[in-house]
């Protein structure tokens, strides 16, 4: 009953081990190299406090920390309207406080065609000869920038309207 059964089918006696030989099993990789383990667990801890930083961050206004939410700027052309190639007129509204108005204007395939600085009214009729090159039907998108007194400037949205 003690014993293996060997090959011959007879009883063979059962092998001793040792005490000290079960003691010594074989370490994990981690108990060999404990500064290993440590750098490990510090970047555990690391990547887990990014996370929860960036998380945070995320979370705050960044309006709020600039002083305040800025009014936007936006647009007083109906949205995908065809507007005539000889009355191509943009208009929009939004930041009082601007002292001049940027626009420019691009095609589809982004492409900037046309710029106009330094304007002192909402609105800007786009030249015809600027959209002499495209065809009918051409999706054209437009971009305002108002600049504040400080010097900096607002980007507002792209808005897209057609040529007819």
């Amino acid at each position: 009953v003690g014993g293996e059964v060997s090959a011959a089918g007879v009883d063979a006696p059962a092998k001793g081990v040792p005490l000290a030989a079960r003691r010594e099993q074989p370490r994990r990789v981690w108990q060999q190299r404990p500064a290993w383990a440590a750098m490990a667990a510090m970047l555990v801890v690391l990547v887990g406090t990014v996370v929860v930083v960036r998380q945070q961050q995320s979370r705050v206004d960044p309006d709020r920390i600039r002083g305040g939410a800025a009014e936007a700027i936006a647009s007083q052309v109906p949205e995908a309207t065809a507007l005539p190639r000889e009355q191509f007129v943009l208009r929009w509204s939004g930041v009082p406080q601007a002292v001049s108005w940027s626009v420019q204007v691009s095609s589809e395939d982004l492409k900037l065609f046309h710029r106009a600085e330094r304007l002192e009214s909402r609105e800007y009729t786009v030249p015809a000869d600027v959209l002499a090159e495209l065809p009918s039907g051409a999706r054209i998108l437009w971009q305002v920038e108002a600049r504040l007194p400080d010097g900096s400037v607002q980007r507002g949205s792209t808005f897209v309207n057609r040529l007819r």
